[in-house]
Order: C-alpha cells, then sequence, then structure tokens
C-alpha cells in the first residue's frame, strides 16, 4: 500500500479515499467502499489545459496532485454523500504557501446545503456549512493559526449530530468545537469539488489523501489518521 493510511480498521471504512497515486491521465480512483462510482475526474482534458491539476511525485505519501490557482478536479454525486444519520468527517493532508488569498480544499455545495473547508486569507483554516434548512455554522481555527506556511497538514473536519457539534481538527490536534444543534440535513446535489469552490476560489499548493465518511471519526480514530503519515 505503499505506506498509505489504510480505508480499513484501524480507522473504519472511507466510502470516499482518493490517494492520487496515479501519476499520470485524466481520473483518479477511489480505493474507498463506494468503489469506482466515486472516481474523480480532472477537470478539462489533461493534460495541457488550464483547468488541469498536475500529478506530483511530491506528495505527503508518494504521488499527489499540485493545483496552480486556477485547477481542480471533481467528484461525482452519489448517494454515499448523502449522510443519513447527519453525520460526516472529511479527512485529508495539504500544503500552501499561497497567503492572502481564499483557497478552498474540498468543497461539496448548492446555495443550501453546502460543506467548505478552505485555508482563508486570515491564514485561518475555515470549515463553512450550511444545512437544508439555510442556517450557517462554521468552525473555524484560532487567531493567530497560519495554515499558509507551505508545510504539510493534516485535517479532519466533522459534523456530529449526536453531539450537536462541529469539530476541526489540525494535525491530529482538535483545534475548535461549535455548537451545531441544526435539524436540516446535508442531501447535497452537487458534485464534490477538490482544489475550488462554488465561485472563483481556487487551491494553490499540493493536495493528498482525501478520504470521506458517512460517520463520526473519534479523536482517537483521527489521531490515527494522522500518526499513519
Amino acid at each position: 500500500n505503499a505506506g498509505h493510511p489504510s480505508v480499513g480498521s484501524p480507522v473504519g471504512s472511507a466510502f470516499g479515499h482518493w490517494k492520487f497515486d496515479e501519476g499520470y491521465g485524466d481520473n483518479t480512483n477511489n480505493s474507498g467502499s463506494s468503489g469506482s462510482a466515486l472516481n474523480g475526474n480532472l477537470e478539462g482534458a489533461c493534460p495541457g489545459v488550464a483547468t488541469c491539476p498536475t500529478w506530483t511525485n511530491d506528495g505527503k505519501y508518494s504521488k499527489a496532485l499540485s493545483y496552480d490557482g486556477g485547477d481542480y478536479l471533481q467528484v461525482p454525486d452519489d448517494n454515499a454523500f448523502n449522510y443519513p444519520d447527519n453525520n460526516f468527517t472529511f479527512t485529508g493532508w495539504f500544503k500552501t504557501g499561497n497567503t492572502g488569498v481564499r483557497n478552498a480544499i474540498v468543497t461539496r455545495a448548492t446555495v443550501a446545503p453546502y460543506i467548505m473547508l478552505f485555508v482563508y486569507t486570515d491564514d485561518r483554516l475555515w470549515l463553512e456549512t450550511k444545512d437544508s434548512g439555510a442556517t450557517y455554522v462554521s468552525a473555524i481555527t484560532p487567531t493567530g493559526t497560519n495554515y499558509h506556511d507551505n508545510q504539510w497538514h493534516h485535517f479532519a473536519a466533522i459534523r456530529s449530530d449526536t453531539l450537536d457539534k462541529l469539530l476541526l481538527y489540525v494535525d491530529g490536534v482538535l483545534m475548535v468545537t461549535t455548537d451545531d444543534t441544526r435539524t436540516g440535513n446535508f442531501d447535497i446535489a452537487a458534485t464534490m469539488r477538490i482544489g475550488r469552490d462554488t465561485g472563483a476560489n481556487y487551491f494553490n499548493g499540493t493536495i493528498d489523501e482525501i478520504k470521506a465518511y458517512s460517520y463520526v471519526l473519534t479523536a482517537d480514530e483521527v489521531k490515527v489518521d494522522y500518526n499513519l503519515g
């Protein structure tokens, strides 16, 4: 497995796991339990077009995708993203030194509901969400945290209906929890974008090992996912 964090035990089964180890071509395979239905497509006819990310050997684990601030990839909409219990977790690794802009990492969005994770112009990591009732809740790392430092960082962005919380971990450490008592759902009829939000905010840097779960990872499981690297 080339040193990759496992989709299975001990962390559990991600329905989506994009390793970005292909190193060539227009697609990236899903190693998660939902299989090829969630294979990602690099935007445009790759290689060559401006919207296509670049394969790189400089990943957190082996290969990865490099983004220049104008490209992205898309994963098809699928029932796996419907989160029947309104619980979800996204994990992955990112590296960016592109200060002063909003660097979009993972986005699943319509007008409402939506889920967006990005490094904002203030250098902090933001998890923004809106449920089907159009109620907005966010989790933002503390003032003074800087993730535009051109270093690899691991994230775990979590919504727990059981705890009524949004939780945001960075490098295995819980950085912020936000009360979230919403009752709407997150059945988002949209593709998942990696490297871009719904507007003109793109990622500039490198992204690796994105995973998606339809349940809440515990603090210990987040640490396992982080420490496997």
